[in-house]
């Protein structure tokens, strides 16, 4: 809210518009928006799209886009964060990874050794 004054003149003192209210949201590591601060205006949105092996669902590597709305209150509809994609085996009997699930993530490795005659 601003007030504006008529002058003597018939003018108004200030000429006045109205700006869009602007979103900023952080980088979002591992992303294509991984370089600087997201920006958009009032009503856009933006594509967030996680890199190869990244996720918001870490157990879905599927779900890697999503599209954020700036509101009327200078946020963003979500906060985002892509996080590794995770692999899970079941137990390898035999081994020393037989008493339970082998868990993982993405470009992360798990040695499973068989068990001595297997």
């Amino acid at each position: 809210t601003r007030l504006i004054s008529c002058q003597a003149d018939g003018s108004f003192n200030h000429t006045l518009t109205c700006a869009a209210v602007q979103c900023t949201h952080e980088a979002v590591p591992h992303s294509d928006q991984d370089q600087s601060q997201i920006v958009a205006t009032y009503q856009n949105t933006v594509d967030v799209i996680c890199n190869t092996g990244y996720s918001f669902n870490s157990s879905n590597y599927q779900d890697n886009t999503r599209l954020i709305s700036c509101q009327a209150d200078g946020s963003f509809n979500q906060t985002l964060t892509c996080g590794a994609v995770q692999c899970t085996h079941e137990a390898v009997p035999h081994s020393d990874q037989d008493q339970s699930q082998i868990v993982a993530t993405y470009q992360n490795t798990v040695d499973v050794i068989c068990n001595t005659g297997y």
